[in-house]
């Protein structure tokens, strides 16, 4: 469900392309049953890809993304 609402909400808004929605995705799917790892490295993928399409907004949304789940990567490491 959350997939068909990203999915609706980024063709609506018209501002993502094929490889972006590719991206989301994949990202989609290692999030809900990836490694911590994963969703860092997806997340980056998807920020690259809208940062290669130039759109700014949601290259910056999908870095703190990435930056949420690689803090969470760098905080587990450190308490081990």
């Amino acid at each position: 469900m959350r997939s068909f609402l990203a999915g609706a909400i980024c063709i609506a808004l018209a501002g993502c392309n094929s490889a972006a929605r590719q991206a989301e995705r994949a990202y989609e799917i290692v999030n809900e049953s990836g490694t911590d790892e994963e969703r860092c490295a997806e997340a980056g993928k998807v920020a690259q890809t809208y940062l290669d399409a130039g759109d700014k907004a949601q290259y910056e949304r999908w870095d703190m993304v990435r930056d949420t789940h690689c803090l969470t990567v760098s905080t587990k490491r450190a308490i081990q």
